[in-house]
C-alpha cells in the first residue's frame, strides 16, 4: 500500500503543480482576486513542486535534476519577461508557479552540494536570521501582499518586483517583531515549564 501511495506521489504533485495557475485564472478573471492570493488550494504548486524537487534528489534522478534546472532558467527568464512586459492578470496567474519552479531549482542544486557555493550562500546569516522568523513571515506575508497589491498609491510602481521587494522589507519586519514579541517570550516560557516537570 505505502509503495503505491509513493508512486502516486509524482502524478499528484505534477498535477497540483499544473492545476494551480488554472484554478487562480480563474479566480483572478471571474471570481474576486483576493482569492487567488489566500486561499491555500490555488496554491499547491509551490507543495507540489517542493515534492518534485524532494523526490528527484531522494531517487539521484539526474535527468529529472536536468530538467528541474532548465525548467529554473526558464522560469527565471519568463519572471523577467513578466516584469518588462507590465502587470496583467495572465502574469499574476502564472507567476507564483513560476517562482515555485525557480525555489525548487534552487533547493535542489543546494541539497545537491552541501559544501557547494549555492549552499553556502543561502547559509548566510540575513537568511539564517529569516528562518528564525519563518512562522511570524507565513503567517504575515499574505495580508501584506493583498494590501500591497490592493494598493493603488501614486509613489507605489506597477511592478511585480518592487511590491514584492517592499512586501519582503514590511513582512521581516513585522515577522521580527511578532517573533520578539511574542514567539520567543512565549517559547522560553514553555521551555522553562518542561524543564521544570523533568525528572532529576
Amino acid at each position: 500500500m505505502l509503495t503505491r501511495a509513493r508512486r502516486l506521489l509524482l502524478p499528484l504533485a505534477l498535477a497540483g503543480a499544473a492545476t494551480s495557475p488554472l484554478l487562480r485564472a480563474f479566480a483572478l478573471f471571474w471570481a474576486h482576486d483576493a482569492f487567488a492570493f489566500v486561499l491555500p488550494m490555488l496554491h499547491l504548486d509551490s507543495l507540489g513542486l517542493g515534492i518534485v524537487a524532494a523526490l528527484v534528489l531522494d531517487r539521484g534522478d539526474v535527468r529529472g535534476a536536468r530538467l528541474l534546472g532548465a525548467s529554473g532558467i526558464a522560469a527565471g527568464v519568463l519572471l523577467l519577461a513578466f516584469e518588462v512586459l507590465g502587470p496583467s492578470r495572465a502574469a499574476d496567474a502564472v507567476r507564483p508557479t513560476l517562482v515555485s519552479i525557480v525555489a525548487a531549482a534552487i533547493a535542489r542544486a543546494a541539497a545537491e552540494a552541501p559544501q557547494g557555493t549555492l549552499a553556502r550562500a543561502l547559509g548566510v546569516w540575513p537568511l539564517r536570521a529569516l528562518g528564525r522568523v519563518s512562522y511570524g513571515f507565513y503567517v504575515f506575508h499574505l495580508f501584506v501582499l493583498v494590501w500591497l497589491w490592493r494598493l493603488h498609491a501614486p509613489w507605489l510602481p506597477p511592478f511585480a518586483s518592487v511590491r514584492a521587494a517592499i512586501a519582503l522589507v514590511v513582512t521581516t519586519a513585522i515577522a521580527a517583531l511578532s517573533w520578539h514579541a511574542f514567539e520567543r517570550p512565549i517559547l522560553t516560557a514553555a521551555r522553562r515549564a518542561l524543564d521544570r516537570r523533568s525528572p532529576g
